[in-house]
C-alpha cells in the first residue's frame, strides 16, 4: 500500500491546483490497478480534460493510448463522469519495471449554482 499512498499523493497534488479532491474506490485489493475518483472541489473546478492533461503534464503518469485524443480515449460514465486508464511512462521518468494502472473517474464540474 505504501507504492500506492505515493500515487495517490501524486494525483492530488495536482488535482487540488486544478479544484478538485482525488478519492480511492473500488475494492483495494487489485494488485493490478488503483481505482481513483477525481471530484471537483472548489467554484473554480478545471473541466476533465484539463484536469486530465495537468496530471500527464505533472506527473510520469500518462494515458494507456496517449496517441488518441482526450475524448477519444475517454469512456462516458454515469452522473457526468470521464474515465481514463491512465500507465507510467519511462519516457517521463517512470521507474524501469514498474507497472501499475490507474483507473481514474473524474466528475464534471455542475457550475457555480451546483446543478
Amino acid at each position: 500500500m505504501r507504492g500506492d499512498a505515493v500515487i495517490v499523493r501524486t494525483f492530488r497534488e495536482v488535482a487540488r491546483e486544478h479544484g478538485y479532491a482525488i478519492g480511492l474506490h473500488g475494492s483495494q485489493r487489485a494488485k493490478t490497478d488503483l481505482d481513483l475518483i477525481a471530484v471537483p472541489w472548489t467554484a473554480e473546478a478545471a473541466g476533465p480534460f484539463y484536469l486530465l492533461a495537468a496530471i500527464e503534464r505533472g506527473t510520469f503518469w500518462g494515458r494507456i493510448h496517449g496517441h488518441e485524443t482526450y475524448t477519444a480515449s475517454a469512456t462516458r460514465k454515469p452522473h457526468g463522469r470521464w474515465a481514463w486508464g491512465l500507465c507510467p511512462w519511462r519516457e517521463k521518468g517512470a521507474p524501469e519495471g514498474y507497472w501499475r494502472v490507474v483507473d481514474l473517474s473524474v466528475f464534471e464540474p455542475s457550475g457555480p449554482s451546483g446543478g
